[in-house]
């Protein structure tokens, strides 16, 4: 093997093992944010899915509820922490609907989307009398 080629080949495993040290998420505990009433449909798929992601990445992963302002309160504590994966949060549409009826502590634009884990239907009602 020339000399040329062993120093690619060292500059390629230095790469290589740079990537895999970089590579130890979750480092410490994953906190799942819930912005809802403990018991709710939100609160329980949170509760759920914490329990898959334990399993899944062999760090612990607990649920803290953080209420207030429709879900708002448990948004803002999401978007200020570290942005390095170990806070997360389960996002309702009441984070859609609540900064519309009371500004709050949160743009819903301060956060990123990671995956959908379920839908739930959504109907605005009115008073027919509104319309008569």
């Amino acid at each position: 093997m020339s000399r040329r080629n062993r120093w690619t080949l060292l500059a390629a495993a230095m790469l290589v093992s740079g990537i895999a040290a970089a590579q130890t998420f979750p480092s410490r505990t994953v906190h799942l944010v819930s912005g809802v009433t403990p018991g709710s449909a939100s609160d329980t798929t949170a509760r759920i899915v914490a329990e898959k992601l334990q399993a899944s990445l062999g760090q612990a992963v607990i649920v803290e509820n953080k209420l207030g302002v429709g879900g708002l309160i448990g948004a803002a504590y999401v978007a200020k922490a570290e942005p390095d994966g170990h806070v997360i949060s389960i996002y309702t549409s009441a984070f859609t609907v609540a900064p519309l009826l009371s500004p709050g502590p949160l743009d819903p634009k301060d956060l990123a989307p990671v995956a959908t884990i379920g839908t739930v239907p959504t109907v605005l009602v009115v008073s027919t009398a509104t319309f008569l």
